[in-house]
């Protein structure tokens, strides 16, 4: 018996969705052969078409699934229906799946962010985890066309440069790939039709108050109607241009950074300033950022505001000036050098119970029990070449000539205050910690140092103004506070 006209379209239906996705999986080549892929399934209709995509094509490209749902603690029965169908789904594939609990609300608290960002934050660490623990070398999302013109319009309307018109790519962070990246809303409904697959809805999807909610429900269709029914295409095609070009000119800033590096490591990059402000405005932000990419990854919480922040920090001359940024990141220009520094937090709370003090006489070292530490004062005729005020996190100049002996190093007490470099008045030691981020259990293994009754430095986090060591010499204090065992280090 020959097949119906529904059933024929049905097939097609699901023939050009699979044709569709691996097409986009052959042509960015997301995915090796022998490759694991964890899929980061919702239980809406683009994770779940996500899955069966690449559930259909596994044997013939010879990669395996392992299936992936985060419960964000959100929406009641309506994200346990979610959860459970999600484990009914991968039971019915035969594929292993690893699933987490979360209180996304509670996170969205004690960081102080958006519920949203709490929950971005918690997704791609679990994801991140749960690809490490069953070895799976990329993380496959369900983003589409339609999430992809979404976001070239809020970046748009954000006030975004290039880097944010080019929106989704298929492949981040050498992991994360979107296989449906080439396919919109109304087809990805359409296969899960004619495949018989069921889903979820987010109800939170139709709440206008949230705005990729509103792009989605009434400006996009709005712009449709009344300018170009075409546009999800047209913004597309801008994110798809905009990659292109990211790539190429990504190999034109390395070579720019190259020529403006100075030094480099793991947690620090000092640049030459001169060469920074001979760089056009444009070439110069570039470069900025791709400096700081290098010492953090997933910087999207580094504006542009940000950037030109650091940019003023180079141009302006005059006395050392500092600046910090999310993800613990420190710049500081001084000496015709910028240095971009990682503040790492420590791994391990010190044991520094009630307060303690002691006192450094003279040059010299003295032990600090109290964080399994010592302090070592050294007077130098000038800072090593290519360090900037600060010698790293743990370690700083002092111009000679503002500090005077005994220095003391002493724990943090209620009432302190100092003026941070670069800040223009003086602040508590306690709301410094309060606008950096410094958890609470944190706070008592960062040292305050004195120096004639004055606090010329927040040990592990900032510099007092007019100590710090200047260009034109004449002597300086390096004072370094390191482990007592190296092995122990409470700090690093």
């Amino acid at each position: 018996m020959p097949p119906s006209p529904k059933d024929s379209s049905e097939d097609r239906s699901v023939r050009a969705f699979l044709a569709a996705v691996d097409d986009t999986l052959r042509r960015h080549r997301l995915v090796a052969s022998g490759e694991r892929v964890l899929a980061a399934v919702s239980g809406g209709p683009d994770s779940v078409a996500l899955l069966l995509a690449l559930h259909r094509l596994a044997p013939a490209r010879d990669f395996t699934l392992v299936v992936a749902h985060l419960h964000h603690g959100l929406r009641g029965p309506a994200a346990d229906a979610d959860a459970r169908r999600v484990g009914e789904l991968a039971l019915r594939l035969g594929l292993p799946l690893v699933s987490r609990r979360v209180d996304a609300a509670a996170e969205a608290r004690r960081t102080r962010v958006s519920l949203e960002t709490a929950g971005r934050h918690l997704r791609y660490t679990f994801l991140e985890e749960a690809a490490a623990a069953h070895g799976c070398a990329r993380i496959a999302l369900g983003h589409q066309r339609n999430d992809n013109a979404e976001l070239v319009l809020m970046n748009l309307i954000r006030g975004s440069g290039p880097l944010g018109l080019a929106a989704m790519p298929p492949l981040r962070d050498g992991r994360f790939i979107r296989p449906l990246l080439s396919i919109d809303r109304e087809e990805i409904l359409a296969f899960l039709d004619a495949a018989g697959a069921g889903y979820g809805e987010d109800e939170t999807n139709r709440h206008l108050d949230h705005t990729r909610n509103w792009v989605r429900g009434v400006l996009l269709p709005l712009i449709a109607a009344r300018a170009n029914p075409a546009i999800a295409d047209a913004l597309n095609r801008t994110a798809a241009i905009g990659r292109d070009e990211e790539v190429w000119l990504a190999e034109v800033v390395a070579d720019l950074y190259r020529t403006v590096r100075v030094a480099e490591t793991a947690d620090r990059a000092v640049l030459d300033r001169a060469a920074l402000n001979g760089l056009a405005p444009g070439a110069c932000r570039r470069v900025l950022r791709h400096a700081i990419g290098r010492l953090r990854t997933g910087l999207h919480r580094i504006s542009l505001a940000h950037v030109e922040m650091a940019m003023d920090l180079i141009a302006r001359p005059g006395p050392a000036r500092c600046l910090h940024l999310p993800h613990r990141l420190h710049l500081c220009a001084a000496a015709g050098r910028l240095e971009i520094r990682r503040l790492d937090a420590p791994l391990r709370q010190a044991a520094a119970p009630g307060a303690w003090r002691h006192e450094l006489g003279s040059p010299g070292r003295i032990a600090i029990p109290e964080l399994g530490r010592e302090a070592v004062a050294a007077v130098l005729p000038a800072p090593l070449p290519g360090v900037g005020v600060d010698a790293g996190q743990w370690s700083a100049y002092f111009d000679i000539h503002q500090i005077s002996f005994p220095l003391i190093i002493r724990s943090a007490a209620p009432g302190d205050r100092f003026r941070p470099l670069g800040a223009a008045g003086h602040q508590k030691v306690a709301k410094f910690f309060i606008d950096h981020k410094v958890p609470r259990p944190s706070r008592p293994a960062y040292p305050v140092v004195e120096s004639g009754g004055r606090i010329i430095w927040l040990a592990g986090q900032r510099l007092a103004e007019d100590v710090a060591a200047g260009s034109a010499g004449g002597g300086v204090l390096s004072l370094t506070l390191r482990p007592l065992n190296p092995k122990k280090d409470f700090f690093q």
